[in-house]
């Protein structure tokens, strides 16, 4: 209650009731504010205008605040009295006050009710007319507010909390309700619990307040007139529309059936079918309309929505090792399968104890053989017993090259050509679940053999008679050594071995043979495979990588096959050819087109074609070895297809098909485990009965329902899911060390991983309905860009299809191969045929049978054997690369301390094939550095280095020493001719040059520097014709640059391109270029818009290496008024050669030589005068006995060290000046020497 102040001066002037506090004197400025806030109070009717009112009995309205000392005041009183935010709350009360006698005195006025404009009120009022008995026209609690504070609480209304408030009226008045909005700043509403909320939210209508805090007022705020802004009417009929949407919405989610109906929800739950039950048809295109994703009005169905997508690839790969054993369970879904609703109750528990998984010690013992005679018939092992399932394939696959080969791009690649023929073939979805983990390496016995006896217990719950298990090989291998000794493992499982890493050991088998006669070169420099992958797509470790690249390479090599096969047909009869490819191709891909494919007119062109092939092998071995590569890669395919389209019985006969190239190859454990997979596979019948007719059925995995052609090896189903869902991120790499946790994973990783992809395709993240990318347009396009690239590649290399070809040739080098290598590429199949009979014979179905004897490799020669070093057999049998040991001597010293022998009659002969001070063991010549001379020469003469060549003058140019130093090689040839005529002329501008020679070595068949140059390309070379600028340029650039044929077509290009250039390209400069044995000159015309191309006969000669052509044409520039000559080149041979013969030159002499940072500009003419005319005339014998491309170093004696006994012996000079001078030596001369 509030006291009131009387003149009692010693009491608080706006004292507040209940306010307890010692008394302060005021000073003239509280004083001040005091009474500002005072006459603000006497405006507004509230608590404290009364204390405003009391105090004018003690203080004055006109008191001066000189006298303030005399009156005293609470500080509690005086904070609560001058708070402004509670003025500016009393003035915010008062414009609604008026606000109200202002509409109540218009309504008395107009005789028919209009409709209410809006009340700027701080509380939610009720509705107007339409139904006036669920709330009336005025709050009824706003109404008696103030006097239920005043009298009943005996309180100040400008102190009360709002709280308190709530609280006291549920206290004494129980039967209210009062209702929260979801909106913010809005208040509560309170109603009589008999009256239902659904009934007071339909017919109530909110009045939008919309007004500011009291504490954001500020007191010059203009006050409130009588009529509300239409925009505010405008705002409440908007807030009334999205009202009662919001209540239509509402209703209809209260009716839909909740989400999930069981728990816990599975896949099942989530996918835009089961979203479709649950969501109302009014809610979800409320919401398409929201996002403006279509503008369709109806509400009887699911509106069409716009769908925009967009490619998202994942490429991430990492070496990750895995120590425990993943397993998954496969079944295929039945038409009756009832998936029963179990609720399971939710728990409080975070984690599940981890399971039981000891692992039991195992030790295999002995190893025990399988009997297979007993049910295997030893004369059902030839190929040919089983190719005939292979025909139809094989059709198809001819088929499919044929059509390509005429149409292009229109038609997908192998894979999308069999999706489209297999539209109406799709098998039903398979179910696959994870089982629990085994933390021990799957490669460990006693791991292997707690997985036997786990899934042996699985099958005994489960009441199966038998249970089907597929390995890799690494575990395959172990399972069936368990399981050989183990009858009742035998008698309960099937063992089969993973196709997907047999078809990756398949590739690597092809990449052994065919990899160094070409392939790997082709697949690089067609750009279908990059430089750092090779290694993996010819290994087969990339499984993608390398069956792309093999479907390729049998596609163009097909391509180009056929080509020359219809090259030899009579008009009449390629005509016949070509109209049944286009009858296939109209028939594609209907029901007609394997119809075609059995009549006799598609059977006599394939036998045709065959004769054609098997006429050629006879003749021509590199059309019989890439013939064998077609077939290889068929093979492959054919397997492929076999999982694909789930046909067990071309999966065994491809396989079969396989196992000779698995001998040759020398993949032994491939050989010894599938020859014994195949053979248990065709006697199911005998062991297995009643499962060989379902194996047969349900043998691959099928995820997906959407198109055909699309099963998938069990291996790699199981790659794809539990190991990829355990390495990737949120996977179990990494996740805990927890077992209990890891254990949850499992249990729940299948379930969670089907729920994500459903998640993913209702999120539009994954296209549900996207057909197979092989059939996008792009992926058309791009397939068909790589084939004739890879068939380009071919043709400018050596096309292995050639008839005149009577040699087996290396595509890429052009190298002959040895009779070795010949013999063995040619024959690998019979010999791998040959050792695959062995084996099963003598290893398998004997008597005695004996698997795990050692398999001999067959040791195919192959391109790369020739390059490998000499070996020899030592004692014990191993080979070792020939090596001559330098302590032999030593080592001989020993023995003749212990033994008679006569030192002086050993070292009589040599201690091996060549001498070692003059050659390495393997007979080349030993190597020294050559720029050691040259260092020396720079050394004697300190000034001999230029920054500049002086003007005029006139440049040579080492032309294969340009080339090799190009580090980014354009793309095309046309843009590498001008690219290297922009480095000429970007040399002769820097220098002020006004002359270019462009010099460049021959390369004949018979050569000196034969050997030398065959050490620089020990890494093998890539041979490839130039047909035009358009064409591209090698990949491998260092590789192309190490065959002579190369470079002679290369030089020969440029002078070709070069010979078209307008005047205006060369600057005013004149270019002279070699070509072979010819000299040509090229420079600009006045006349002529075309520079004019001379031959210069007197640069006409017969020198092979560029080393001395480069002189005479600085002989030339000499003679013809230069001044300066200089020659760019990084040889030193070039610049001893400078320094002998520069009294023959009138000009000075400079030498351009280094790269980059050490690049500098040698002045001969400097260097000649420093170390003199003698050592001029000896240096070119000096250095030809000390070293150099064509003639043996000492072993260990450098240039610098003979250079110093030379210095120390003066006698030697004369010696190597006659031998530099003399072609022929004589006895004289090697008796000085």
């Amino acid at each position: 209650m509030l006291a009131l102040n009387k003149k009692n001066n010693n009491e608080c002037l706006i004292h507040f009731a209940g306010t307890k506090d010692s008394l302060c004197a005021f000073s003239k400025k509280r004083f001040e504010t005091f009474l500002c806030r005072r006459e603000e109070w006497l405006q507004f009717e509230e608590a404290a205008l009364v204390i405003a009112r009391n105090s004018l009995q003690v203080c004055r309205q006109d008191e001066s605040s000189e006298n303030c000392e005399q009156y005293f005041f609470h500080q509690k009183c005086y904070n609560s009295f001058t708070d402004i935010s509670k003025i500016k709350r009393a003035r915010q009360q008062q414009k609604v006050v008026n606000y109200d006698a202002e509409k109540e005195k218009s309504r008395e006025e107009v005789e028919e009710p209009q409709s209410p404009k809006p009340k700027r009120r701080s509380r939610v009022s009720g509705q107007q007319g339409s139904n006036q008995n669920v709330l009336p026209d005025v709050c009824i609690i706003c109404k008696r507010k103030t006097s239920y504070i005043r009298d009943k609480e005996q309180a100040s209304e400008s102190i009360y909390r709002t709280s308190k408030l709530k609280i006291k009226l549920q206290r004494d008045y129980p039967q209210l309700v009062f209702f929260s909005l979801s909106r913010q700043n809005k208040s509560e509403l309170v109603y009589c619990e008999y009256i239902e909320t659904g009934e007071v939210l339909e017919k109530m209508k909110f009045e939008s307040v919309n007004c500011e805090s009291a504490s954001d007022l500020e007191p010059d705020d203009e006050e409130m007139t009588g009529e509300m802004p239409q925009e505010v009417s405008q705002r409440n009929d908007e807030i009334v529309k999205l009202y009662e949407i919001a209540i239509l919405l509402r209703s209809c989610i209260q009716e839909t059936a909740t989400f999930p109906r069981v728990w816990p929800p599975t896949s099942v739950d989530i996918s835009n079918d089961a979203a479709k039950d649950i969501t109302p048809i009014v809610l979800f295109n409320f919401i398409a309309w929201v996002m403006n994703k279509s503008d369709e009005p109806t509400l009887d169905s699911f509106v069409r929505l716009q769908k925009i997508w967009d490619n998202d690839d994942f490429g991430e790969e990492a070496k990750v090792s895995t120590h425990i054993t993943n397993g998954i369970a496969i079944q295929e879904e039945r038409e009756d399968d009832v998936i029963p609703n179990v609720n399971v109750p939710k728990s409080q528990a975070k984690s599940l104890p981890a399971p039981h998984s000891e692992i039991l010690p195992y030790v295999i013992g002995k190893k025990k053989s399988p009997n297979l005679k007993s049910i295997c018939c030893s004369s059902d092992l030839e190929e040919k017993v089983y190719v005939a399932v292979q025909q139809f394939a094989e059709k198809c696959d001819f088929a499919y090259s044929l059509i390509k080969m005429h149409y292009g791009g229109c038609l997908p690649d192998w894979t999308g050509f069999n999706t489209l023929l297999a539209e109406d073939k799709i098998p039903r979805v398979s179910k696959i679940g994870y089982l629990p983990v085994i933390d021990a390496s799957p490669t460990e016995y006693s791991t292997v053999h707690t997985v036997l006896s786990k899934s042996k217990d699985i099958a005994s719950q489960l009441g199966m008679d038998y249970m089907v298990l597929v390995f890799d090989e690494a575990i395959y291998s172990k399972a069936q050594h368990i399981r050989w000794k183990n009858p009742e493992f035998m008698e309960k499982f099937i063992i089969r071995m993973g196709d997907f890493h047999a078809i990756m050991s398949f590739c690597g088998a092809i990449g052994k043979l065919f990899r160094d006669a070409g392939l790997q070169d082709i697949l690089i420099e067609s750009g279908v495979v990059g430089t750092g992958s090779v290694n993996g797509v010819m290994s087969g470790k990339f499984y993608n990588g390398s069956t792309r690249c093999h479907k390729i390479m049998h596609e163009a090599l097909e391509r180009i096959r056929f080509q020359v096969f219809m090259d030899s047909l009579s008009p009449e009869e390629r005509k016949d050819v070509e109209d049944q490819i286009s009858i296939l191709k109209d028939s594609f891909p209907g029901h007609d087109f394997e119809n075609l494919l059995a009549r006799p007119a598609f059977h006599d062109i394939m036998t045709q074609y065959g004769v054609f092939i098997e006429a050629q092998k006879q003749t021509c071995p590199t059309f019989s070895l890439w013939s064998s590569y077609i077939d290889i890669s068929g093979l492959m395919m054919k397997f492929i297809r076999a999982t694909r389209e789930s046909d067990w019985f071309l999966h065994l006969s491809t396989l079969r098909s396989m196992l000779p190239w698995f001998f040759a190859a020398d993949r032994v454990n491939y050989s010894r485990y599938a020859s014994v997979y195949w053979l248990e596979m065709n006697a199911l019948e005998e062991t297995h009965p009643s499962a060989a007719e379902n194996l047969k059925r349900h043998w691959t995995v099928q995820r997906q329902q959407r198109y055909g052609f699309s099963s998938i090896a069990c291996d790699q189903a199981i790659e794809q899911t539990a190991n990829r869902d355990s390495k990737t991120k949120g996977g179990l790499i990494g996740f805990t060390l927890n077992k209990g946790a890891v254990n949850r994973w499992i249990l729940s990783q299948s379930e969670r991983s089907a729920s994500h992809g459903q998640c993913q395709i209702m999120a539009g993240a994954v296209d549900n309905e996207r057909q197979r990318k092989n059939l996008d347009e792009t992926h058309k396009q791009n397939y068909e860009k790589e084939v004739k690239s890879v068939i380009s590649t071919i043709e400018s290399m050596v096309n292995p299809f050639e008839k005149e070809q009577t040699n087996l040739i290396h595509l890429a080098s052009g190298v002959i191969a040895p009779c070795a290598v010949q013999h063995d590429l040619l024959c690998a199949k019979s010999l791998g045929e040959k050792r695959f009979m062995q084996f099963v014979g003598e290893n398998l179905l004997s008597d005695t049978p004996d698997l795990f004897d050692t398999i001999k490799k067959t040791k195919l020669q192959t391109f790369s054997s020739s390059q490998k070093p000499t070996k020899t057999a030592t004692s014990k049998g191993k080979e070792v690369s020939l090596k001559s040991s330098r302590n032999l001597c030593a080592r001989l010293l020993l023995l003749a301390k212990s033994r008679d022998v006569d030192m002086k009659i050993v070292l009589s002969y040599s201690l091996g094939p060549y001498p070692l001070s003059l050659a390495t063991v393997d007979g080349n010549p030993t190597k020294t550095v050559k720029a050691n001379l040259m260092h020396m020469l720079e050394e004697m003469s300190p000034e001999c280095v230029n920054n500049f060549l002086p003007r005029n003058s006139a440049i040579m140019v080492d032309a294969m020493a340009l080339l090799q130093s190009l580090t980014r090689i354009p793309k095309t040839f046309g843009e590498l001719a001008a690219h290297v005529l922009s480095r000429l002329l970007s040399l002769a501008g820097f220098h002020k040059a006004s002359r270019i020679d462009f010099v460049a070595d021959r390369y004949p068949d018979h050569s000196i520097k034969a050997n030398e140059r065959s050490r620089r390309a020990a890494q093998g070379s890539t041979l490839i014709n130039i047909y035009g600028k358009s064409q591209p340029t090698p990949t491998q650039w260092k590789k192309y640059l190490n065959s002579g044929k190369n470079k002679e077509a290369i030089i020969s290009f440029l002078i070709d391109c070069w010979k078209d250039l307008k005047s205006d390209d060369l600057t005013g400069l004149i270019l002279y270029t070699t070509r072979g044995d010819k000299c040509f000159k090229i420079s600009p015309t006045s006349q002529s818009t075309i520079v004019e191309t001379i031959e210069v006969v007197e640069l006409e000669c017969d020198h092979e290496e560029a080393d001395t052509r480069l002189l005479l044409h600085a002989k030339h520039a000499s003679d013809n008024d230069f001044s300066v000559v200089a020659i760019k080149s990084p040889d030193t041979d070039v610049f001893l050669l400078m320094v002998a013969m520069k009294q023959n030159f009138s000009a000075d002499l400079h030498f351009i030589t280094g790269n980059q940072n050490q690049s500098r500009i040698i002045s001969v003419n400097e260097v000649c005068d420093k170390v003199g005319s003698e050592t001029c005339n000896l240096i070119v014998g000096f250095h030809a006995f000390t070293g150099c491309d064509s003639v043996s170093s000492f072993y260990g004696k450098g240039k610098r060290k003979a250079w110093k006994v030379l210095s120390e012996n003066p006698k030697g000079k004369d010696a190597f000046r006659i031998l530099g001078d003399e072609v022929d030596p004589t006895e004289d001369l090697y008796e000085l020497l």
